[in-house]
């Protein structure tokens, strides 16, 4: 049986998602990652690859492939730049993995959600991060900063500041949008 595995790395929209909630509530995000270092990916350049890929299924046959973001940045990085942008402090809390499981359970977060949020947070500390096959599969780059400007603009709405303009972000030159 032909296959090709798609294996995303870390999602930026778990911020506007899974960690929303966090970030609007409670002005922190609480996870067991210390400072492991994430290649972020926005979920549209993971489409386009599995499109790519069944556009073309011949030469992508019995293939693996890792789609990543251009950036390595840890979760602190990032929270940084989403508080300068929403005019908010956001902190992020590396939490030990017992406070972690503690707190979300209080939270009323499920056991297979934690589960899947340690998995994702500690495995990150002691591996090495995998390179990417994004621009061989899709023929593009990375679009991490559209994807922090999407996050940004997302919780910037949520957020609903009041008396506040929406934050004006600057556009680099990317190859896609």
């Amino acid at each position: 049986m032909a296959y090709t595995f798609i294996r995303p790395s870390y999602f930026m929209q778990n911020l506007t998602t899974t960690k929303k909630n966090d970030i609007i509530k409670m002005g922190r995000i609480v996870l067991p990652a210390g400072d492991a270092p994430f290649l972020w990916v926005d979920v549209a350049d993971v489409g386009r690859s599995i499109a790519m890929v069944l556009m073309n299924f011949k030469s992508h046959k019995n293939r693996a492939y890792t789609i990543t973001g251009g950036e390595l940045l840890t979760l602190g990085q990032i929270v940084n730049q989403l508080s300068s942008h929403i005019r908010r402090i956001i902190r992020y809390v590396s939490s030990n993995l017992l406070r972690f499981i503690w707190t979300k359970r209080k939270e009323g977060t499920a056991w297979g959600l934690i589960s899947v949020l340690i998995m994702l947070h500690i495995l990150p500390r002691v591996q090495t991060p995998p390179a990417s096959n994004l621009e061989r599969v899709s023929f593009r780059r990375p679009g991490f900063h559209v994807l922090v400007r999407k996050s940004i603009a997302v919780l910037f709405y949520q957020l609903k500041v009041p008396g506040n303009a929406a934050p004006k972000v600057i556009r680099p030159p990317l190859l896609h949008d």
